[in-house]
């Protein structure tokens, strides 16, 4: 392990315990993960969310991180990846909705959740998609 990687090994270490080491830690590596994220995403206002979203989850799962030789910067990219890929499967979903909710009211027929199944394709460790199908034959 390099002097960088130790070096940041014993702030991460610190930032288990300490918020002041944890805020280093932001301060070192917020640009990084924004623009990561904003190269992803439709909007700035979108991509400063979800870069909070990660250092949210940072802040939450730093108990569990394990030193392994890479670069913390890493595990946030990990992270990031996961809510940017979260962030556009629930823009999907709610391009779906809007979908059976413009069907519901053209139709005014029986409501829209007779005619909805939902379910959800379950994956292991809690990653799923969901799935649904839509009659449009009442």
């Amino acid at each position: 392990m390099g002097p960088g990687l130790a070096d940041e090994a014993a702030l991460v270490e610190a930032a288990r315990h300490d918020r002041q080491a944890f805020g280093l830690l932001y301060d070192r590596h917020f640009d990084a993960i924004y623009h990561y994220v904003a190269a992803r995403v439709e909007d700035d206002a979108v991509a400063e969310d979800l870069a909070g979203a990660v250092w949210e989850r940072a802040l939450r799962a730093i108990e569990r991180y394990e030193l392994r030789g890479v670069p913390f910067l890493a595990w946030l990219y990990r992270i990031a990846g996961h809510v940017v890929a979260n962030h556009h499967r629930r823009r999907r979903l709610l391009q779906m909705v809007g979908l059976t909710t413009r069907v519901q009211a053209a139709e005014r027929g029986p409501g829209i959740e007779d005619r909805v199944a939902v379910t959800t394709d379950a994956r292991p460790g809690g990653a799923g998609t969901l799935l649904f199908c839509l009659s449009l034959d009442g």
